[in-house]
């Protein structure tokens, strides 16, 4: 009898694959609090008939993942559907995809910013989940009374606050030591310094003027001073451990994205009441965005019926609220209410489509990153001094020199 229910089941698993009726989705949200949106997700495709297979990948940043999903798609079994993010999209991951059937609305309900994250020219290569903002501090609202300031706006008031947090022996600004949150930490000093036309003109499009070597030694020296300030055993942190640093209140603050509202809020903690969220200084009107996107694969086994069906479900204006409320991120449709949004939301939702109108958004991306990331983390780890950190950036900065051939 047990083996006929065995038999019984591995029939209906096969005939529901072979049917069409389930998505395979391979995607990094795998702490407790991002299954949280993959259960979301599965329960607003079964109402369509569909059945989730996700698999996550676990880890801090995403070399794990995409070494996986390579490993796959050499192999000849892709995933229905593979999350992907606007700023590590790479040529490799796009070869054989599905391109959707976008809706006519998507221009309109998609800013452009994020409508760039996910098109080829004009046509759209990947869906778009949510959006993340990247350049927020998230402060402990106890010891933040204590030092009775204000936000600060610029450089030199962060730097006043920090002081002052560090006059009272509090760990002044939480950060850990991996490539990611040093990156971001680069990436929002880069802006305020640069601001949107050098930070796109020297990081994302590589053109290099007279002058730029001054202008990158201002961001690694801010680097050294944002040191200072870090925990001692910053190297051996993970964010999460650097988040926890601010909650138990041995730190003041956490460079973070938008993630942590719902981390926050998850642990049962609450704007104003448990915790402040501030722009870094000086990125108020230049905030630095990432995109969750979703790709998917020729060749994988679902139904272009099925496909489709995935694809409406989370461009559905319920479904996109309802997964913004769970993440903390942002809605990628700007058609979306704010009711039910917490103050840190609707703060970072209302800047970014103010920004969004005057085209001062800028994605997280930069070409050639995983050498520039290198550069960053050998410099913040005092490996490297300032002026080798901007001969080194440089170097991987310049385009290759053109080699001219005889006729």
């Amino acid at each position: 009898m047990r083996a006929k229910r065995i038999f019984f089941c591995m029939t209906m698993l096969f005939c529901s694959r072979l049917s069409g009726t389930e998505i395979d989705l391979m995607h990094w949200w795998a702490s407790p609090a991002e299954q949280k949106l993959v259960s979301l997700m599965a329960k607003e495709l079964k109402h369509q008939g569909v059945e989730l297979s996700a698999s996550g990948v676990a880890g801090v940043g995403f070399q794990s993942y995409f070494s996986q999903l390579t490993e796959r798609l050499q192999q000849g079994r892709p995933p229905d559907f593979a999350q992907l993010s606007g700023h590590r999209v790479q040529p490799a991951h796009l070869r054989d995809i599905v391109y959707p059937d976008a809706a006519p609305g998507w221009d309109d309900w998609i800013p452009l910013a994020v409508q760039q994250t996910a098109k080829q020219g004009e046509r759209w290569f990947a869906v778009p989940v949510s959006v993340h903002a990247i350049n927020w501090l998230w402060v402990n609202t106890s010891l933040w009374r204590q030092l009775e300031s204000r936000p600060p706006d610029n450089w030199q008031e962060l730097l006043v606050v920090l002081q002052k947090a560090q006059d009272k022996g509090w760990i002044p600004l939480a950060v850990s030591g991996s490539n990611w949150n040093i990156s971001v930490l680069f990436s929002v000093v880069a802006i305020d310094v640069l601001g949107v036309d050098h930070y796109r003109r020297i990081l994302i499009e590589r053109k290099l003027h007279e002058g730029d070597d001054r202008r990158l030694r201002r961001i690694f020296s801010r680097m050294n001073t944002l040191r200072s300030f870090a925990p001692d055993n910053y190297q051996s942190l993970t964010p999460q451990d650097a988040m926890a640093l601010m909650q138990n209140g041995q730190a003041l603050m956490h460079l973070q994205g938008t993630w942590a509202n719902a981390a926050l809020t998850g642990a049962g903690w609450q704007p104003g009441r448990d915790f402040e969220c501030f722009h870094f200084p000086g990125t108020q009107a230049m905030p630095i965005f990432i995109s969750d996107l979703m790709v998917s694969y020729q060749g994988s086994p679902a139904s272009l019926q099925d496909k489709q069906r995935f694809i409406n479900t989370i461009m559905g204006r319920d479904f996109q609220k309802r997964w913004s409320l769970l993440s903390g991120g942002l809605p990628a449709r700007v058609d979306i209410s704010l009711d039910g949004f917490n103050d840190c939301s609707r703060k970072v939702i209302n800047n970014m489509r103010m920004s969004h109108m005057h085209g001062t958004v800028v994605s997280f991306r930069y070409e050639h990153r995983e050498q520039i990331e290198q550069v960053i983390m050998h410099h913040f780890n005092q490996q490297l001094s300032d002026d080798d950190a901007v001969a080194r950036l440089i170097e991987i900065l310049s385009p290759p020199p053109v080699t001219d051939f005889p006729a």
